[in-house]
């Protein structure tokens, strides 16, 4: 068989030229002659990574030559072993981790490697080294790590390049002497050198020169002792992709500074989308809130007399478990009530909420004192949270109302609570001379628990109703109960106005209330809320775009970088697959990883950014962090390393192994 190489300059370089050479199981052979005479080459051709350019080779009577790489690849697994002159171990990798690897790449169980490999490590007294890294070890330990691993899958052909070359003597004599002694127990020995000690402990000298078969002290065939092939299955599946995963791990905390730049190129992307979302979603229930697009109330006044239903707790509870499109229900009660502390008497606005205080959309803070429980509300307790108005006319200057007691329609409630003063109505477009009015009048209230203001508020009230004809109608109100319905989507508030209509029809026999809706803003809200998932698919795919380059161009040069690596990993039988798979693998962690991190970073980046845009004053601009944006990052960093990991994994797998060993 032959090899030749084309050069650079269209030259053609014979390495090999007509060599014909039979090596039988069991013998102890030593390739020798001078630089450039071929022996590496013809290692790498027996070994399986190279092929010859012309002939035939022939493995245990099966023609190996036109054997694709999938084929190749598990014939160095399984039957050949490579002994190198630079150990090429994995510096990221234990001692163990090493020696196990070959087994990892022919399905072994996890268990059943590590316990192979180490009673290998044993046997070579390297059993205290085993969690050491490569760099830790001299260089004859390291050479028997490699022997170790070479024995891993059986190494029933050892192919040895140099093995003594990097040793002292004292070092190179213990390793001959285990090649000698794996020859002498059945393994097939191949030793590449051009020492003349080495050639010494060989049974059979083979020289090149010049890419020619020169001499050979092959004598007639003793009788051999051939190990027996081993058995390798490769069934794959979870605990082979939990090994490739935990590899990968490896790989990346091997690399820190290549590790930081791919996952802050994701974090970078999926921040951005995360932080997008975050403000969207908050703008967008904010939005809500303020024109009140997702909003009904019901009353169960303005109807005639004979007709009016008077609407119930209960009637809410319903509302909240019968219709799909309801994400909100509250309750409220309001009217006009009598306070008074000594002498000081007012009428102030009396409200009794299942909700907290709200001024312009948002939760109306205490000033001091302590909010309303549900223990308060059930038990009607005579607690009242007075506004900053009516604290102040009630109060002299000095004096905290918290703990006191006034009377509410004649009645002893204990002040609980005192409202902050309403911020100014900057929301609204009224003259500056009109903001302490506005102010004044909205402190004008007191809170009262819901069920004790449904006792004090909700009573039946009457008065006459003129018709256009002139003819007189008694109407009934009862109180001014109030049931608040917030919808999950706002355009479909019309369809479930409907549906709650139907229910209480059905519940009361009648149609004897009123359901405000102010369509106009809920159809302009949800068209102009329709535009945000184009918006935000655009940001959110330029985002991830720029994530993908930036991991992407990290793992090309990841490969440039790892190519003595991937030639490492051939050699002891890594698959084209398997190599994309590590690269893949590394690719999508290290994306995920990053989308980890995009997420907090999206979230707090909100946050800030919210809060540097909101003029001191104004309403605050929300931030909403949903459930789903975790999917959403988790989603985007596996994305990310899928796509951007393609072009390096395939470019790592395509890579040559005898090339790839070269590289420095």
């Amino acid at each position: 068989m032959g090899r030749a190489f084309d050069d650079e300059d269209s030259s053609r370089t014979e390495a090999l030229d007509d060599v014909s050479l039979a090596i039988e199981p069991g013998e102890f052979v030593c390739i020798s002659g001078p630089s450039g005479s071929g022996k590496s080459t013809l290692l790498h051709i027996l070994g399986c990574l190279d092929r010859p350019s012309d002939g035939t080779y022939r493995f245990a009577g099966r023609d190996v030559t036109n054997l694709d790489a999938e084929e190749l690849a598990r014939l160095r697994r399984d039957e050949f072993s490579f002994v190198f002159q630079g150990f090429n171990l994995l510096d990221s990798a234990s001692v163990l981790q090493n020696v196990e690897l070959p087994a990892r790449y022919a399905g072994i169980g996890a268990q059943q490697r590590r316990q192979r490999a180490g009673v290998l490590l044993e046997s070579l007294n390297l059993g205290e080294r085993i969690n050491h890294r490569p760099a830790e070890l001299s260089g004859g330990e390291q050479q028997r790590v490699t022997i170790a691993r070479a024995l891993m899958n059986g190494g029933r052909v050892i192919l040895a390049d140099e093995p003594t070359a990097a040793l002292d003597s004292t070092q190179s004599r213990e390793v001959l002497s285990l090649l000698k002694q794996l020859s002498t127990r059945g393994h097939t020995v191949v030793i590449v050198s051009h020492d003349a000690a080495v050639a010494a402990v060989a049974d059979r000298r083979v020289e090149l020169r010049d890419g020619r078969l020169v001499g050979d002290s092959a004598t007639s065939a003793n009788p051999r002792v051939d190990i027996p092939r081993r058995r390798i299955e490769s069934p794959g599946g979870l605990p082979a992709a939990l090994a490739n995963v935990r590899d990968a791990l490896a790989c990346l905390r091997a690399s820190p500074l290549r590790t930081t730049v791919t996952v802050l190129s994701v974090a970078l992307g999926i921040g951005s989308v995360v932080a997008l979302l975050s403000l969207a979603e908050g703008i967008g229930q904010k939005t809500l809130d303020l024109i009140d697009a997702d909003k009904m109330r019901i009353h169960g006044y303005g109807a005639r007399k004979a007709d009016a239903v008077r609407l119930t707790p209960a009637d809410a509870e319903a509302i909240q478990a019968e219709v799909a499109n309801v994400r909100e229900v509250f309750l409220e009660t309001k009217g006009p009530l009598h306070v008074q502390r000594g002498a000081t008497e007012m009428q102030t606005d009396g409200r009794a909420e299942t909700r907290p205080p709200t001024i312009y959309g948002q939760e109306w803070p205490l000033a001091h004192g302590a909010p309303f429980t549900a223990d308060d509300s059930e038990r009607r307790q005579q607690v009242v949270v007075l506004g900053p108005t009516v604290a102040d006319a009630l109060f002299e200057e000095g004096v905290d109302p918290v703990g006191k007691h006034i009377q509410i329609q004649g009645l002893p409630f204990l002040v609980k609570g005192v409202l902050e003063t309403p911020p100014p109505p900057t929301h609204l477009d009224v003259p500056n001379e009109w903001i302490g009015i506005i102010q004044n009048r909205n402190g004008h209230v007191a809170y009262v628990p819901f069920y004790t203001g449904m006792e004090l508020l909700s009573h039946p009230q009457g008065y006459e109703m003129i018709e256009p004809d002139g003819v007189s109608t008694s109407v009934v109100t009862f109180g001014s109960l109030t049931i608040e319905v917030r919808v999950a989507e706002a355009g479909d508030i019309q369809a479930t106005a409907a549906e709650i209509r139907d229910l209480l029809i059905r519940r009361h026999g009648r149609e004897g209330f009123n359901i405000e809706i102010d369509m106009e803003t809920a159809d302009t809200y949800d068209a102009l809320w329709r535009l945000h998932p184009g918006i935000q698919a655009t940001i959110g795919t330029i985002a991830i775009v720029a994530a993908i380059i930036g991991v992407m161009a990290t793992m090309l040069v990841s490969v440039g970088a790892r190519r003595r690596e991937v030639g490492i990993r051939m050699a002891i039988g890594a698959r084209r697959r398997d190599i994309a798979s590590q690269f893949l693998i590394e690719a999508v962690v290290a994306a995920v990883l990053g989308g980890a991190v995009g997420l907090l970073l999206g979230h707090w980046t909100a946050v800030a950014a919210a809060a540097l845009a909101t003029p001191t004053g104004m309403i605050k601009v929300p931030v909403a962090f949903a459930k789903w944006f975790v999917l959403v990052a988790l989603a985007g960093g596996i994305a990310t390393g899928l796509v951007a990991g393609i072009i390096p994994a395939r470019r790592a797998a395509s890579l040559d192994p005898v090339a790839a060993l070269a590289a420095e």
